[in-house]
């Protein structure tokens, strides 16, 4: 896929230099991606035992995923070539997140940032290979490109329709709290609020370290000077450190984070 990607974008027909208008709008761009980010981890946040309104924090990170990777590859073809890609080119990647990420990994994590940057190498390791990472793109990945209408699909007969994304999600997280030893709770009520307080912070971050790869991408990888200049709109990611993955607050309204108490009962 990243092959016939970079293939078909290099043979585009080149463009005149970048406006005004289009800085501007992908300015907007990335800064609606982050937005979208955070608020759909303040939703995945409210997610309990009582609360199994999946559907809204999976169509805020799918769509958020999607512009941020998308924002980032315009500012790798602006710093390569000294324009923005055709709208052709990302439309082949279409809704596809394990596509979009894997272009990413093959295009930008190069030998040379990976080897001179410590961060780099465990982001890049971390995206290739993390399992419960890979599982929750492809989630969002399928959930983008054919499962956000899954019930409608049914109703109106479509052949081979796309999985239930709750069933989906749901099989993702009575995993997840298997491993985190969670999941005797799920048949004890009084220790099913708990589960889920765990079991949140587990999710939030897979994707806040996700996030945080991409981020780094726009200072130390090699996407450029005008990449630089949106440190701003990434920061909630950018400087996230290790012990802070998982435990942060996000504002499900107004895209925004704050540090979470650390009292908890």
């Amino acid at each position: 896929m990243y092959d016939i990607v970079k293939l078909k974008c290099e043979q585009a027909e080149r463009q005149p230099m970048p406006t005004i208008q289009q800085h501007a709008a992908l300015d907007n761009e990335l800064l609606t991606a982050v937005r979208l980010i955070q608020s759909g981890l303040g939703l995945l946040q409210g997610i309990t035992g009582a609360n199994d309104f999946y559907h809204l924090p999976m169509l805020t990170l799918a769509s958020g995923f999607e512009r941020f990777m998308k924002t980032l590859i315009c500012l790798g073809a602006l710093q390569k070539k000294g324009e923005y890609p055709r709208q052709t080119c990302l439309k082949r990647l279409d809704h596809d997140l394990e596509a979009l990420l894997e272009t990413i990994i093959g295009e930008y994590f190069t030998q040379e940032y990976v080897r001179g940057v410590p961060a780099a190498a465990a982001d890049v390791n971390y995206l290739r290979s993390d399992p419960d990472l890979r599982q929750l793109v492809k989630i969002l990945s399928d959930f983008a490109k054919s499962a956000r209408y899954h019930n409608l699909d049914v109703v109106t007969g479509k052949l081979n329709p796309a999985a239930d994304p709750k069933e989906v999600w749901e099989r993702h997280e009575l995993k997840a709290l298997t491993q985190l030893g969670l999941d005797e709770g799920l048949c004890d009520p009084s220790k099913l609020d708990r589960a889920y307080k765990t079991l949140m912070p587990h999710f939030v971050a897979h994707v806040e370290r996700l996030a945080r790869a991409l981020s780094r991408l726009f200072t130390i990888g090699g996407l450029g000077k005008e990449a630089r200049t949106y440190t701003g709109h990434i920061a909630t990611f950018l400087f996230l450190t290790d012990d802070e993955l998982g435990k942060r607050a996000y504002d499900p309204y107004r895209g925004e984070s704050k540090a979470l108490r650390t009292e908890r009962r």
